[in-house]
């Protein structure tokens, strides 16, 4: 139970980072607790939010939810977490119930510091940049799948394809017609899933056992990094090679 326990903490830290936007829910509870205005809308938010906090944060139900949706993600429950619109009413019911005109003042610049201290610059972040394309993706993503989706239509070939995780995210973004082999950031599957999942994102895969997942789990496409590729024992195995880019190499099954 206490590693539990330590895995709540864990990702409650992960999920706030620096911010100190848990103590600010915890602060918006219990205004909402005293203020006497609105009872029914303040029931409506406390109890659900109070019973959300008792499921993520105990050991026994957290414990339960971690082995549905997986340990290693469990950060993402801290989303139901209605914090923004707590933060919104509260602040709103603090400036009004305050009398004087100043007073009101000096509150909401208050709620907005507080929010704006704790949060971030969205556009500073590593997700916000120029891109090359209209699609937002990296263009050797373009490029690859459009390869596999003109070599697929050429030989009247299922696009499944099996490609590292920093490529297969943008992919399915790009183009959802090519099945890919796992989702993002895979955590649970099936043996050869988690195999394939391993050997594809390795930085010196086992060929053959590379093949025989890939096989076995019906994709054409292997799509390796050019770093970690070797073509010789691609070759081999009765792989083609139909496309590379700078950094990625497409290659099909001729089996």
């Amino acid at each position: 139970m206490q590693d539990i326990w330590n895995a709540i903490v864990m990702w409650y830290k992960d999920y706030f980072r620096n911010s100190r936007f848990g103590l600010l829910l915890l602060a918006c509870l219990i205004f909402l607790l005293l203020c006497k205005k609105n009872k029914p809308t303040r029931k409506a938010l406390i109890g659900p939010t109070l019973l959300l906090c008792i499921v993520l944060f105990c050991p026994l139900t957290a414990r339960y939810i971690m082995r549905l949706v997986g340990q290693d993600v469990y950060w993402r429950v801290y989303w139901l977490l209605p914090i923004i619109l707590l933060a919104a009413y509260a602040g709103t019911e603090l400036v009004f119930v305050l009398k004087r005109r100043w007073k009101q003042i000096l509150a909401a610049i208050v709620c907005i510091v507080l929010i704006g201290v704790n949060g971030s610059f969205v556009f500073t972040d590593r997700y916000f940049g120029e891109k090359d394309n209209v699609y937002k993706v990296p263009g050797e993503v373009v490029a690859v799948a459009d390869a596999i989706e003109e070599h697929a239509q050429l030989n009247h070939i299922r696009k499944k394809s099996v490609s590292p995780m920093e490529i297969a995210t943008y992919m399915r973004i790009y183009d959802a017609s090519i099945k890919q082999n796992y989702g993002r950031n895979m955590v649970t599957g099936h043996k050869a899933q988690t195999q394939l999942y391993c050997q594809i994102n390795a930085d010196e895969p086992d060929y053959e056992v590379l093949a025989e997942k890939a096989r076995k789990k019906k994709c054409r496409y292997v799509v390796l990094r050019r770093m970690s590729e070797n073509k010789d024992a691609m070759e081999a195995l009765n792989y083609e090679r139909i496309y590379e880019t700078e950094n990625f190499a497409v290659y099909v099954d001729q089996n």
